[in-house]
């Protein structure tokens, strides 16, 4: 069992519980072997718990208060098990990460606040500028996964095989999202005029329209 360190400066999620059944879910969906690459990574709760499946781990999170925090997880893990892989926790906007840290990786994971994917993410995996073949996020702001989602499905490069929602604070409104995405390898690339957009092909409970 994976042990996490928080300090105040760091962010935790409210519902632990919660969190380790979504992560449970997401370990599905990476194959045994994989070469990671984890934006947005905290102090590493994802990356870290995928640790003993992978060939290699690198992560990256914007807040220098999760060094700490992540070396303490590493060096408790490493005391318990055995043969697990090379790791890295840089310090670093994801804007600049998703390049360095992609490089080589066959599969990359995002945990990004509720905001969504910077800029420089959505455009690096819509312009096909990644080794990743395969996309795992994870969402806590439902209106920013869908403007994420309309922009990979509409550049054709990217296609959503699989999507389901996690209640972490029963009795309100909100829900976060795993969604898991395939480089459509088929698809060409875009040239000239934008292809006609598509709609989002999930919603939260109970939402229409």
């Amino acid at each position: 069992q994976l042990k996490l360190w928080f300090t105040p400066l760091t962010f935790r999620q409210a519902n632990l519980r919660a969190f380790a059944g979504l992560v449970e879910k997401l370990a599905k969906w990476v194959p045994a072997d994989s070469h990671v690459c984890e934006l947005y990574a905290g102090v590493g709760a994802i990356g870290l718990a995928l640790r003993p499946k992978l060939a290699s781990l690198r992560c990256s999170e914007t807040n220098p208060s999760v060094l700490d925090c992540f070396e303490k997880s590493k060096r408790d893990q490493e005391s318990r098990l055995e043969d697990l892989c090379p790791v890295e926790m840089t310090v670093a906007d994801a804007e600049d990460a998703v390049h360095d840290d992609c490089a080589g990786a066959d599969l990359l994971i995002v945990d990004p606040p509720r905001k969504g994917l910077c800029e420089g993410v959505r455009e690096a995996l819509v312009k096909g500028e990644l080794d990743v073949k395969r996309l795992v996020y994870v969402s806590c702001g439902f209106d920013a996964l869908e403007r994420d989602q309309a922009a990979l499905l509409n550049s054709r490069r990217w296609k959503l095989t699989h999507a389901e929602a996690h209640v972490f604070f029963p009795g309100s409104d909100h829900v976060e999202t795993l969604a898991v995405y395939a480089w459509a390898a088929e698809a060409p690339a875009t040239r000239g005029r934008e292809p006609r957009a598509r709609r989002p092909t999930i919603r939260p409970p109970g939402r229409t329209g």
